[in-house]
């Protein structure tokens, strides 16, 4: 079984590595990113994942994402590569959070004709602050201690996910 992760990134040079690295270590095999015009240095950063062959920039044909839906491009050109049976969407600050012997449950899933599960991605474990925006993931975030995070609300004009302030306290 081969598992890949998709995300997108912009100006996530302060996580981008660590979140590469950590999934890797995990067991994910590749790792596809779509960058939407970082200027922090996070492609630069990503260089020698991508040398390695671990990870895949894709370039984007526009930022117009009325026209343009980069995660489905992504999913789509890892199908058309057959690069990978197994694929997780994960945004650049979502960390997956299970058992150490993670790949082999998702191995086993797979093995077993399971076509989705549901693994935690909270990012407390790594010391990395979590991003919630709705009430459902602030209530789980509660529930399993809560903690520093950070507030993000969506426009809904593109469906991708933007700042609405500052780090808040849940």
């Amino acid at each position: 079984m081969r598992w890949a992760i998709i995300t997108g990134t912009y100006n996530v040079s302060d996580l981008v590595v660590e979140f590469c690295r950590y999934h890797l270590d995990l067991g994910v095999d590749q790792i596809f990113v779509s960058d939407y015009g970082s200027e922090d240095g996070t492609l630069e950063l990503l260089q020698s994942l991508v040398r390695d062959g671990a990870v895949q920039v894709i370039p984007l044909p526009t930022h117009r994402f009325v026209d343009y839906d980069p995660s489905n491009a992504l999913l789509q050109k890892v199908r058309e590569n057959d690069a990978a049976d197994w694929i997780s969407f994960l945004d650049p600050d979502e960390f997956l959070r299970g058992p150490a012997d993670l790949r082999k449950q998702v191995e086993r899933k797979y093995s077993e004709g399971i076509e989705a599960i549901a693994i935690p991605r909270y990012c407390r474990s790594v010391g990395v602050k979590p991003v919630l925006n709705s009430l459902a993931q602030v209530a789980r975030w509660l529930e399993t201690g809560g903690g520093p995070c950070g507030p993000m609300g969506d426009t809904g004009l593109t469906g991708i996910t933007g700042a609405a302030g500052a780090d808040g306290e849940v």
